[in-house]
């Protein structure tokens, strides 16, 4: 699913756009609502872990590789504590995660 996924992707002037427009809309009509944006180069890649029906452990996006899916283990050979210290991109995961690299209105 994310082969193809910058194609059509929002990000740095098109992206603070969006957010100014989304802060002045939600002030003018009153909205309480929390809006969270992604902007996915702020994100990083293989923020997230994907398990497949079959147990395959996978870092997506990962764009410097083959359909940006990135397998780096398995649930039927490795427990989760395992497969976490064998995720390469822990701290995009976490990033993404605790909001530290997302747009918060």
């Amino acid at each position: 699913m994310s082969r193809n996924l910058f194609e059509d992707f929002t990000t740095g002037e098109e992206l603070e756009q969006l957010h100014d427009y989304l802060q002045a809309e939600k002030q003018r009509n009153g909205w309480t609502p929390r809006i969270t944006i992604a902007d996915w180069m702020r994100i990083g890649p293989g923020h997230a872990i994907l398990i497949e029906p079959d147990g395959r452990a996978i870092a997506s996006p990962v764009w410097s590789v083959p359909d940006c899916l990135e397998p780096f283990g398995s649930l039927h050979d490795d427990s989760a504590a395992v497969l976490w210290e064998r995720f390469p991109y822990k701290q995009n995961h976490l990033n993404k995660y605790l909001e530290r690299t997302m747009v918060v209105l």
